[in-house]
Parts: C-alpha cells; structure tokens; sequence
C-alpha cells in the first residue's frame, strides 16, 4: 500500500511538473509568433530574422496581394527580408490581436496555427491565417516553417 501511494503521488507530481513545462513552452511559442507579426508590421529586420533558426531547412511562404512567396533556406529569407524591409523600422500604428492558437508540441518541436488580426486606424480589418513549425534551439523557440495567407474579403466582411 506504501509502495501504491509513493507511485501515485511520483506520478502526480510529474504530471503536474510536465503541465508546468508545457504551459511555459506553448507560452514562449506564442511569443515567438507574436514577435515574427510585429516584427514585420514594424518593418524592424533585425527582430523579424530573431524569430528564426539559422538554418538551411527554413520554409517561409505567403499569399497576399503581392505575389506569392516561397523561399526555403535562412539565407534566402535574410536576403529577402534585408530586400524587403526599409533600412531602418517604421513604428506600426495598427492593432494586433492573435486568436484561435493550436499547439502542438512534440519534444523539441512544436506545430502551431493561428489567426493574426489586424485593425488599421482606418478600422480596416484583416485577418491572417498563419502555421508554423518551430523547433526549440539551445532553449529558445525558433521557427522553421512560417506560412500565411490574408483570409479572402468576402469571408472578413462576413466576421468569420
């Protein structure tokens, strides 16, 4: 009976100790997401490339009223973000909100979707629809994959 109460009580304190880690991991994931979004709408390069692993595995795609993007590799994203961005950040004056977050973290890993929504002082509303892949580095979450695309008008206009 001894022995039973000892296991059981191992084994709630470790479930307990797993929940904990997992809250901080889905926690420092949501940053990460965050900062990436910000980043950009600041256009702040140095920020933005924080966000992800050195890597030549990196994936980064879009759809939105430019072209379509894809580049695979950090070193075509940091071209492309240095190309992309102003030499120097231009403080956003639009609203972030980040909703409808699913996590999944396996390990090191950890698979994420999310929707961006962003309200202009013109009360201009667009929603991003938004997946990435992050594998956690030395202790910091980084992204692998980042893919997004603006949700079409006629679904915004519709609130969904």
């Amino acid at each position: 009976m001894k022995k039973t109460l000892i296991t059981f009580a191992i084994l709630i304190l470790g479930t307990g100790s797993w929940a904990q880690s997992n809250t901080t991991d889905e926690n420092a994931i949501k940053k990460i997401v965050q900062k990436e979004a910000e980043a950009a709408e600041n256009a702040d390069y140095k920020q933005w490339i924080e966000c992800f692993a050195k890597s030549p595995d990196v994936a980064f795609g879009f759809s939105d009223l430019l072209p379509t993007y894809m580049l695979r590799s950090y070193d075509k994203l940091a071209k492309f973000g240095k190309d992309f961005f102003p030499a120097d950040p231009v403080p956003a004056s639009g609203v972030n909100e980040f909703t409808d977050y699913q996590i999944r973290i396996n390990g090191t890993s950890a698979f994420v979707t999310s929707v961006q929504i962003n309200t202009n002082p013109d009360g201009i509303i667009q929603r991003f629809h938004k997946a990435d892949y992050l594998e956690k580095i030395d202790g910091e979450w980084k992204m692998i994959g980042h893919f997004f695309s603006v949700e079409p008008k006629s679904l915004s206009d519709q609130g969904k």
